[in-house]
């Protein structure tokens, strides 16, 4: 085990440690998506997911709140395979991430509505996607967006 290693085990027994006390706030959600970041148990990183998720919906907070729903997508495209449900948190996530003009998150929530279209052989409507989160990356002009797409 190498020390980056070692220093992310620290991090997510720290984050652990303090979680039951704190405070339900927007830092309360970053540290539960952190948590489920540094999780490498998918199962426990789901939980932690659903978790941020329903916190960022209590409190009202939005960005977060669609973090989360690409966090849960990704689990059910790529671990617990269930394109019903990666369609479902991946037009949740696209719902609020257009709501807040947030054109990375808008793009990436296409693109995975995109590879799912692609996983179920509908090439048709998974170029759509694409093409659509194509578009959105251009305008964003963000070239870490282009170069995914």
């Amino acid at each position: 085990m190498g020390g980056n290693s070692f220093a992310q085990n620290k991090k997510l027994d720290s984050l652990l440690t303090q979680l039951p006390s704190a405070k339900k706030d927007t830092s309360k959600v970053k540290a539960v998506l952190e948590i489920a970041s540094l999780t490498e148990d998918t199962a426990q990183r789901h939980r932690y997911l659903k978790l941020a998720s329903a916190l960022s919906r209590e409190i009202h907070y939005k960005k977060d709140e669609a973090k989360s729903y690409i966090g849960i997508a990704r689990y059910y495209m790529f671990t617990n395979i269930d394109y019903s449900k990666g369609t479902f948190y991946s037009t949740k996530a696209l719902s609020i991430y257009t709501e807040l003009e947030d054109l990375e998150g808008v793009a990436t929530s296409l693109q995975y509505l995109g590879v799912i279209n692609s996983a179920l052989n509908d090439f048709k409507s998974a170029a759509v996607y694409y093409r659509k989160a194509i578009a959105v990356s251009l305008k964003s002009k963000n070239e870490n967006l282009l170069r995914m797409h």
